[in-house]
Formats: structure tokens, sequence, C-alpha cells
């Protein structure tokens, strides 16, 4: 994956390494999604 796109490939091993935060949106606004690489 990392040939392929290296962008890619580490939102892939961040998402292996549980490394995604996720913060639920509500009352009208978009939740939000961070990555610790």
């Amino acid at each position: 994956i990392i040939k392929f796109d290296e962008g890619i490939a580490s939102v892939i091993e961040a998402i292996r390494a549980n490394k995604i935060e996720y913060t639920p949106g509500g009352g009208g606004t978009y939740g939000q999604i961070q990555l610790n690489i």
C-alpha cells in the first residue's frame, strides 16, 4: 500500500493501531474525525 499511496497507507495504519478519535456531532453540527499520525 505504501508503494501505491503513502497518505492512504498512513490512514490504514492509524485505523489498525486505533489512533483515530471520533467526536460525534449533535445539535446541528457534524462529527469530527481526528488522526493522530
